[in-house]
């Protein structure tokens, strides 16, 4: 089965960035963190909620880009080149970047940035949940995803997914009556990035 009207509708990964693997409570298994080049890992404090989502296991973790390192990347290997959709979760928990302005970064895909001085918290408050959902055509073998400081705080990433149109091989398909990244606030930004 596949989702209504989704144009993607297959999952080649579910990235739990800066955590283990964690099996969701929609039944969506997502894989340890993996394919980073750097950076540190963060966690929420025991029993904090992360507001906006029911997915706790990826929201109160995190992989972040101290200043001393190369730029945080994610270079995520795919069967063909093909348009993909990504889907990048975020959330800030830090205590000392509680308010709008004290974590900003930009956000490439391909090396075209997508989502330049990107704040969480100006965008969907401190200590929830934030969506960002765009589509890419690659042409190679990796979708590589960049994390670029703006001398404010570190970059961080709590989790990626993969969205194809075909099934390939380890794939999966959603649950029929779920949306595709259930349920956490959703801004949708898209570029037509082609290398």
């Amino acid at each position: 089965t596949t989702t209504s009207g989704n144009r993607y509708p297959f999952n080649l990964y579910r990235i739990n960035c800066g955590g283990p693997a964690y099996l969701d409570p929609f039944g969506n298994q997502w894989m340890a963190d993996a394919f980073f080049n750097t950076g540190a890992i963060t966690t929420a404090p025991a029993g904090f909620v992360v507001t906006g989502t029911q997915l706790q296991g990826v929201y109160t973790s995190a992989r972040w880009d101290p200043h001393a390192t190369p730029s945080l990347q994610y270079t995520i290997p795919v069967p063909v080149a093909a348009r993909y959709q990504i889907v990048l979760h975020f959330a800030d928990f830090y205590e000392g970047t509680n308010v709008p302005g004290t974590r900003v970064f930009d956000v490439s895909l391909q090396g075209q940035v997508i989502l330049p001085l990107l704040d969480i918290v100006a965008q969907a408050g401190w200590g929830a949940a934030l969506v960002k959902r765009t589509t890419v055509q690659v042409t190679g073998t990796a979708i590589t995803i960049g994390f670029t400081h703006e001398n404010f705080d570190n970059p961080a990433i709590c989790g990626i997914e993969i969205w194809s149109r075909t099934p390939w091989p380890g794939a999966t398909t959603p649950p029929a009556s779920l949306p595709t990244s259930a349920p956490a606030p959703l801004v949708t930004t898209t570029t037509t990035t082609t290398t």
